[in-house]
């Protein structure tokens, strides 16, 4: 039996635990973490980024399917049809829950469909059986409740955008949706990193997601002006498929990829086993 250094009769290989945590396409490589290594992700970008536009993808045929999901009456879209009709106090504020509605619904799916599918990542890194189906369900609940929250922020934006100016200004529309999207992501990273029962990684991946989202709003306005340059994007939930497919994927892939970003493996000596 190889000897240690302090002569104790077991050797440095023995006495350091192995996580079995080798990347993809480098088989027989195993992380080691040290004895009492704080909780941490284990999964990378890719992965982190993969399940995360399967997520926005299925978020974004839910509302293609949905979308608008509610509609104000007969009568009232009769009335408001009519150029001459007058309309009330009332009739304003049923198209309001009506706007309000649909936006709280699209970014609610954006982040259960995100929260699903991406809180699956690192219990999949872990290859265990019940740390993907907790990280799902505790990242698709939380994902849709702050996504609802975002979609109520994102609506107050548009609504003080069009009472202050006719035409919205880059400037609102920029946070209308990074804020839709950064609430959401929040709920989304905050869903991830809990299974750990850790303050620190879910800091970190609260703080990660919401970086991921913020970027994303600033690709996709971009994105979108050079691809479809007749596209709408003023809107709280935008038009046409391929806009809102964008809209939809591009947090969603951004999210998991800075989340995922530092791979706790790559800080830790490799060895082949």
């Amino acid at each position: 039996m190889e000897q240690s250094p302090d002569g104790s009769g077991q050797s440095s290989r023995e006495s350091t635990p192995v996580v079995d945590a080798a990347p993809a396409g480098e088989p027989g490589v195993v992380a080691r973490v040290p004895p009492n290594a704080a909780p941490t992700l284990l999964a990378g970008p890719i992965l982190f980024a993969v399940l995360g536009v399967i997520g926005g993808v299925l978020a974004w045929y839910v509302i293609e399917k949905n979308h608008p999901r509610f509609a104000p009456s007969p009568e009232l879209q009769a009335k408001m049809a009519n150029i001459n009709a007058v309309l009330s106090p009332e009739d304003l504020q049923a198209i309001r829950v009506v706007a309000y509605s649909n936006t709280v619904f699209a970014i609610t799916m954006w982040g259960l469909g995100v929260g699903v599918f991406a809180g699956c990542a690192d219990g999949i890194a872990r290859r265990s059986a019940v740390a993907p189906l907790v990280g799902a369900v505790v990242a698709g609940i939380l994902g849709g409740l702050f996504g609802a929250l975002g979609g109520m922020a994102s609506q107050v934006i548009y609504e003080y955008g069009t009472r202050a100016e006719a035409e919205l200004g880059i400037g609102i529309i920029l946070a209308m949706h990074a804020t839709c999207f950064v609430i959401a992501s929040v709920g989304v990273g905050a869903g991830i990193a809990l299974p750990l029962f850790a303050p620190k990684p879910v800091m970190e991946c609260v703080i990660k997601a919401a970086l991921g989202a913020l970027a994303a709003a600033m690709i996709y306005l971009p994105a979108v002006a050079m691809l479809m340059p007749s596209a709408n994007t003023d809107r709280t939930v935008p038009d046409g498929s391929l806009n809102r497919l964008l809209w939809c994927t591009i947090p969603a892939m951004l999210v998991g990829v800075i989340v995922g970003g530092v791979n706790p493996r790559s800080a830790t000596p490799r060895t082949r086993a």
